[in-house]
């Protein structure tokens, strides 16, 4: 680690002016800590930790992991976010990470050389981690004094004689509005002698938890909501397995019924064979009909399969609706069970429009590879009968100039990269290529001269299934395709935005859903022709014409007010503050933000050696200062002043004129 503890330090001199002291193997519980003063031994320990957590996150990208709330994606980021804490300790307030990052290509790409192959993703993803963590620091540092200073200040009934308690739903608010982590709120509070309630903001996160479940209301009553239940994830240990005939065919004439759980309103049942392809790998179930073939009188009774599970690796759950009526329901019910023979019919619809975006989704994801870069990396998938989303990381380019070395924050994908990626996929479709499938050992399909795209996200077992487009996609995938590219018909991106720091997602429609689309937007269109009178054609200049006529009565209503603010009378006191004329003015009328900050700017310029104080009746406040004022005056200083002794009823709005 010697090398990055080294770059570590000559960061933070050219931008500290101050080099942090490392003691090469120090133990902080041991006898040489005791040879080591504090200060040395906290900027060795911060060290280390840069060091060390740099070192885990980067494998951890290298790896496929992406920063997230959940899971091994939330383990990444408090890495990152502990590592970018103790840089704020030695005193950096940028982004470093990314900038340390070549030294470790350095010294260990040899023995991992994914880290160099995919070094602009890593520097990228790191670039976007540090740079929106280090504006939640901020921002949660300065509440949090002001939150410990009225802890001291008001202890509070849970304060102990030696420690005061920062009260829990300040802790709160500061994670679920401004994502300030919990642990780093209580690590601050400990190094202030401050307490957390943990219990208390435990039951506050389980609150809020129990809040965003109810806004799920009424899932229970719809079935294809439902999720599968344990009992019946405990079948695996029984060796229970179905037989998956669904890339062959959508129909099965005889499927035996192999187990049943009876609900209210449902039933969930496994089949053997099964033509219905289970939720998994982002592509959604299928859905169809179960046809009973034997059962008093229940011959030909068409029960709909509503969703399809996939319990565990080689087994699929399909959630069957039970007519409504009591009789009907008893007689189903004694008709299905174990051993029942039923025919099983896939929705045709549904598979092919689902198999449209799938196949879709295999030629977005070449595209994008292929026209921004090896850098693009999958993280996550949804594929629908509507719809497909593509959730990917992608680390932007290097910037020109002085520092080349500097990576761009990911942003979005311009119109015309949209374009490109749009006509890219088009022009594959329109080649109508086969499409080829086949099952392989994982070892040889990965190791092999032409290995195709994985996700490291994914488990796959020893034998996997690819999917190729001859000379433009090839990937392990267990979902449903079509047979030739032309099938998916037309292909368009309906949306490009951010999901989260470092992550992009395009949704896309492709086939019917894109025909669809079309039709709806071609309405909306005719719609706003009808509302500006005219043509379609005419329709953009129609209203760029219009926003034009707005931009003018905009322009003229605020030269009104400027007017109005200039001549806006108002009560006023004199004063004097620490040697300094202080003009105090009540404001009548209308008080907006704006106003105020115009009022305040007038009344600088008019009497240019006072300091200006203005209230309104609705209690807003403004300090202004004139340009050419004593610089020890400080304006967010003297309206605090001022809204203290208010009782803080109103937010700091202040100009520094």
């Amino acid at each position: 680690i010697a090398p990055l503890i080294r770059r570590t330090q000559a960061l933070i001199k050219e931008r500290s002016g101050r080099t942090p002291e490392y003691v090469p193997g120090l133990n902080t519980t041991g006898l040489n800590a005791l040879q080591c003063s504090p200060a040395d031994m906290n900027d060795t320990v911060a060290l280390k930790v840069i060091v060390d957590h740099l070192r885990g996150a980067s494998f951890l990208l290298a790896d496929g992991v992406i920063p997230s709330n959940v899971g091994r994606g939330y383990v990444l980021r408090r890495i990152i976010r502990r590592a970018v804490r103790y840089g704020h300790k030695l005193g950096l307030r940028e982004p470093f990470l990314s900038q340390l990052y070549p030294t470790l290509v350095e010294n260990m790409a040899g023995f991992y050389p994914d880290l160099d192959a995919r070094s602009t993703t890593i520097q990228g993803i790191l670039l976007q981690e540090e740079s929106s963590f280090f504006d939640t620091l901020e921002r949660g540092l300065v509440l949090l004094e002001e939150e410990f200073a009225r802890a001291h200040a008001h202890p509070g009934s849970l304060a102990t004689p030696t420690q005061v308690a920062l009260p829990s739903p300040v802790v709160f608010k500061l994670y679920d509005s401004y994502g300030f982590p919990i642990d780093l709120t209580q690590l601050i509070a400990r190094e202030r002698g401050v307490k957390v309630q943990l219990d208390e903001v435990d039951a506050l996160m389980s609150a809020q938890r129990d809040r965003a479940r109810a806004d799920w209301k009424g899932s229970a009553a719809d079935p294809t909501r439902r999720t599968c239940p344990d009992s019946l994830k405990a079948l695996q240990a029984t060796g229970l397995n179905t037989h998956f005939t669904g890339y062959e065919r959508l129909m099965e004439p005889r499927s035996t019924v192999q187990h049943v759980e009876e609900q209210a309103d449902a039933a969930w049942l496994m089949i053997s064979p099964c033509p219905f392809f289970p939720t998994g790998g982002g592509q959604v179930g299928d859905q169809g009909y179960l046809y009973l073939s034997q059962g008093g009188g229940m011959d030909g009774m068409a029960l709909k399969v509503v969703s399809t599970v996939k319990p565990w690796e080689g087994a699929c759950a399909l959630l069957v609706e039970k007519p409504p009526g009591s009789e009907i329901a008893s007689s189903i019910t004694e008709a299905l069970c174990v051993g029942a023979v039923v025919r099983a019919e896939v929705s045709r619809s549904h598979r092919e429009a689902a198999a449209r975006h799938h196949t879709a989704t295999h030629l977005l994801h070449a595209a994008l590879r292929k026209l921004l870069g090896g850098t693009v990396v999958q993280a996550g998938s949804l594929v629908t009968p509507e719809l497909l989303r593509f959730d990917f990381t992608y680390a932007g380019t290097r910037e020109q100039g002085k520092d080349k070395d500097k990576l761009r924050h990911v942003k979005g994908l311009s119109e015309s990269q949209i374009q490109q990626i749009e006509t890219w996929v088009n022009e594959a479709i329109a080649r109508d290529l086969p499409i080829s499938s086949c099952t392989v050992p994982y070892k040889e399909a990965v190791t092999g001269p032409d290995p195709p795209v994985s996700l490291f996200s994914e488990k796959y077992g020893e034998q996997v299934r690819v999917v190729e487009v001859p000379g433009l996609s090839k990937e392990l995938c267990g979902g449903t395709h079509v047979t030739r590219t032309g099938d998916i018909a037309y292909f368009k991106i309906t949306s490009e935005g951010s999901v989260s720091v470092g992550t992009r997602r395009i949704e896309a429609v492709a086939g019917t859903a894109a025909t669809l689309w079309f039709a709806q937007h071609y309405e909306t269109l005719k719609t706003v022709a009808r509302i500006l009178d005219s043509q379609l054609g005419q329709v953009p200049r129609q209203a760029e014409k219009l926003l034009q006529t707005q931009r003018a009565a905009e322009k003229e209503t605020e030269t009104l007010r400027r007017r109005l603010s200039s001549t806006q009378t108002s009560q006023s006191r004199t004063g004097n503050h620490q040697g300094h004329l202080l003009a105090f003015h009540i404001i009548e009328g209308e008080d907006d933000d704006k106003m105020m900050r115009e009022r305040g700017i007038t009344l600088c310029r008019e009497s240019s050696e006072s300091i200006h104080l203005l209230v309104s009746r609705s209690g807003r406040v403004i300090c202004a200062v004139p340009e050419h004022a004593d610089p020890q005056i400080h304006a967010g200083h003297l309206e605090i002043g001022l809204r203290m002794a208010m009782l803080g009823r109103i937010g700091r709005k202040y100009v520094h004129k």
